[in-house]
């Protein structure tokens, strides 16, 4: 297990919400990532840190398709 953090941001480049969760693996925390853009209408992106190292950032344009 680790501990992810989420960072959701909106257009304009401002984060507008923080999310530390342990989870099992770096694909559980990019399905984490897509539901959580999914419940936040007005952002546009978010990115998954792990420590230092950056996992994923996921797009809304990659979720809506």
């Amino acid at each position: 297990m680790a501990i992810y953090t989420f960072l959701i941001f909106r257009a304009d480049g401002a984060s507008t919400s923080l999310d530390v969760t342990e989870l099992s693996d770096d694909h559980v925390a990019a399905q984490r990532a897509s539901a959580l853009l999914a419940s936040h209408a007005s952002s546009s992106h978010v990115e998954v840190w792990e420590g230092e190292r950056e996992v994923c950032t996921t797009l809304r344009e990659a979720i809506a398709s």
